[in-house]
């Protein structure tokens, strides 16, 4: 057998696109969320040296994106700085030096495929000058602002925006 049979190919990328994912929920499953005691509704005053709430995916299906509602859980991070992984999906090419970019809970998920719903999607945009470097298809930690708002972009909708202030790579 060749080791680039297509088949086995695709078995081996689905074996490592599950244990990502395991490895993602048990990350934030872990380490419980906190709540952010620091005060202050702008970006410019939450510094990074404050503890971000960790959050996951989980959460942020506490928006009814067709409605608008949200559960308590979800409004209590609206304007908190919070601290999440996933994959990015940058707005150009190359992933490198990118001011704007897509956070989403799979490898994978872009145009060329049905996109997550909007409350599985988070458009991330960059503070001020701040540039953010993507590792390609590996996920990511970001820390940033997150407002639930819904927002279009060339890839369709976002159930969030999210300030991002840090962006470095998950470590499995």
């Amino acid at each position: 057998m060749l080791p680039l049979d297509p088949i086995r190919h695709g078995t081996l990328y689905s074996v490592r696109l599950f244990l990502i994912a395991i490895v993602v929920l048990l990350t934030a499953s872990w380490s419980a969320p906190r709540t952010t005691t620091t005060a202050g509704t702008e970006e410019a005053t939450q510094k990074l040296s404050d503890d971000p709430t960790l959050i996951d995916w989980r959460i942020l299906r506490g928006l009814n994106y067709r409605t608008g509602e949200r559960t308590e859980d979800l409004e209590a991070l609206n304007g908190k700085l919070v601290k999440m992984v996933g994959f990015p999906v940058p707005f150009e090419d190359w992933a490198s030096n990118v001011t704007e970019f897509l956070l989403v809970p799979y490898e994978g998920a872009c145009v060329h495929t049905p996109p997550p719903p909007p409350h599985q999607v988070v458009w991330v945009q960059m503070y001020g000058s701040t540039r953010a470097s993507l590792p390609g298809m590996s996920p990511v930690w970001i820390e940033g602002t997150l407002h639930i708002e819904m927002g279009d972009n060339v890839y369709g909708q976002a159930g969030f925006r999210l300030v991002g202030m840090k962006v470095y790579p998950f470590r499995y």
